[in-house]
């Protein structure tokens, strides 16, 4: 008989390697981009999602470039339904 899994995967966690103003602007800049990503890029799925906020976003230096862990909160505007889509920058 299948059983659930007991895996439990890491979620990634800042570790202090960026400092706060980078961290400010990497905000400011992702909200200012799915922001423009609904208003651009979704309408071919025939969805109108408003974005709405960026939930626990992760920051780390990896070989001297900014990564980012994030889950982007969207409102589907029809249904009033909240959406969450995770991204990761490479």
């Amino acid at each position: 008989m299948p059983n659930k899994s007991d895996y439990e995967p890491q979620q990634p966690e800042s570790n202090g390697t960026v400092d706060s103003n980078t961290v400010q602007k990497v905000t400011e800049f992702l909200e200012t981009f799915f922001c423009l990503l609904c208003e651009n890029a979704l309408p071919p799925i025939g969805k109108d999602y408003l974005f709405s906020e960026l939930v626990h976003p992760v920051f780390r230096t990896v070989d001297y470039r900014i990564k980012v862990w994030v889950t982007v909160k969207y409102i589907d505007e029809a249904t009033i339904a909240t959406q969450f889509s995770q991204y990761y920058s490479h």
